[in-house]
């Protein structure tokens, strides 16, 4: 038992045991490997299990939550439209024309340049995308990057570059080739970053000249702003810039995945907006909801010129209700300026995580860009060989920090918290890794 005290009753070992005999054993890895965190209860910052323990939340379900746990206003706007509409499938209603609106009019580029495509999931939304930049510039090749993460259907995964989420189900959907991210801490070139003028970008480009490069087909290039299952890896500002160039140089469609970044998450309502970039698509979902299954594929209208109607949809794409939660979810970010609360608390924290590195030679990087937070663990500074993180995450849970698990390595203790994080947030957050972190030893 940890030192605050935290209660596990036989309340919590049944339903695991429930759990563990019912769920598919693929999903457990997410549903046990918190040790024995059974949540109950959300409100605000917090969470609470079935023991009655509270929990600072600064996951918010994998960035989803971004408004807090059961926002009043997210929460009445479900209740309201629940107890009129909740379905409706091959039609439309108001609720869902005022979203697509408001997307329209947020997200990159000129509301009236844009066609949207309403889905459930990040994973699905890919798919859209994937399917979408194909179609358009009649190539099947595509790039994506050493270190992203696009989901895991069957699309999405094979640009995902994670090893954990592909092995022994190949092969994967043909077609694509991943390349170096401008991951700086840890390049794949050796280099250090000015000087290095951006040699990951010039390497893309020199391999989509070369005509026995064996990408000649190649027709979109797919990137997350701000990789996030990657270990919250922040490229510089014109990396995306670069990208940009390269695909209108070569003609590529340049999809952006901001299904994590999105929605103010890095301190501007999308990621792509620190480097002015402008995508052919853009694909966002979590933080458009509070936590309610949403998401959106935001489009050119030249990417669909040609597309066929009536052949994309999913029976749950943009249910009513989580078009409501949509509507208020994006109301209450825009109002309350959550966006700018994440570019200032986020330095906030950032500067607080540096000093706590200055104590522990552990702690190989600190980085940020707006509330996507992480620190890189690491056995020793110089070689950099990664320190595995997940009993730093399960010591932190202990302590009452919820925090997440990520990285290439799987050595990065990431954070996401709620847009609606105040200063004594990081306060609290920052008492209980400096008193995990000195009982740590390497």
């Amino acid at each position: 038992m940890s030192k605050l005290g935290r209660l596990k009753t036989e309340r919590t070992k049944q339903i695991i045991e429930k759990i563990k005999g019912i769920e598919s054993p693929a999903a457990l890895s997410f549903a046990l490997s918190r040790q024995s965190l059974i949540q109950e209860k959300g409100e605000g910052m917090y969470v609470t299990d079935v023991d009655g323990n509270r929990y600072l939340d600064f996951m918010s379900g994998f960035g989803a939550i971004s408004t807090g746990h059961s926002h009043p206003r997210v929460v009445e706007a479900v209740r309201e439209q629940s107890g009129r509409l909740v379905h409706a499938m091959a039609s439309s209603s108001s609720v869902r024309a005022a979203l697509l609106e408001r997307i329209a009019s947020l997200t990159p580029g000129p509301p009236d340049d844009k066609a949207i495509q309403l889905c459930i999931g990040g994973s699905d939304a890919m798919e859209v995308a994937i399917k979408q930049a194909r179609f358009h510039k009649q190539k099947a090749g595509m790039i994506a990057f050493e270190g992203g993460f696009h989901g895991r259907t069957t699309g999405a995964l094979a640009l995902t570059a994670f090893a954990f989420s592909r092995r022994g189900i190949g092969p994967l959907f043909p077609g694509v080739t991943h390349v170096p991210y401008a991951y700086c801490y840890r390049c794949a070139f050796g280099l250090t970053y000015p000087e290095c003028d951006l040699h990951c970008a010039r390497y893309l480009d020199r391999k989509l000249s070369a005509r026995y490069s064996g990408v000649g087909e190649v027709g979109s290039i797919f990137v997350e702003p701000v990789q996030g299952v990657g270990g919250m890896v922040a490229p510089p500002i014109e990396f995306l810039k670069e990208l940009r160039h390269i695909c209108d140089r070569y003609e590529l469609v340049l999809v952006a995945d901001e299904v994590m970044s999105g929605w103010g998450r890095t301190g501007k309502l999308f990621a792509c907006e620190h480097s002015g970039v402008i995508p052919d698509i853009l694909v966002t979902a979590k933080g458009i909801a509070s936590g309610y299954p949403l998401s959106a594929v935001v489009s050119r209208k030249a990417v669909l010129a040609n597309w066929q109607s009536s052949t994309e949809g999913y029976t749950f794409a943009g249910n009513l209700v989580s078009c409501a939660a949509g509507l208020a979810t994006v109301a209450i970010i825009e109002e309350q300026d959550l966006a700018g609360n994440a570019a200032r608390l986020g330095d906030y924290f950032y500067d607080q995580l540096q000093e706590l590195q200055e104590h522990h030679t552990f702690i190989g990087e600190v980085r940020h860009r707006g509330l996507m937070v992480a620190m890189e663990l690491v056995k020793d500074r110089i070689t950099k060989e990664p320190l595995p993180a997940a009993e730093m995450i399960e010591s932190l849970m202990d302590e009452g920090l919820l925090a997440y698990l990520g990285g290439y390595h799987r050595n990065v203790v990431a954070f996401l918290p709620p847009l609606i994080c105040v200063k004594k947030d990081i306060d609290k957050a920052m008492d209980i890794l400096k008193s995990v972190f000195s009982s740590v030893k390497v």
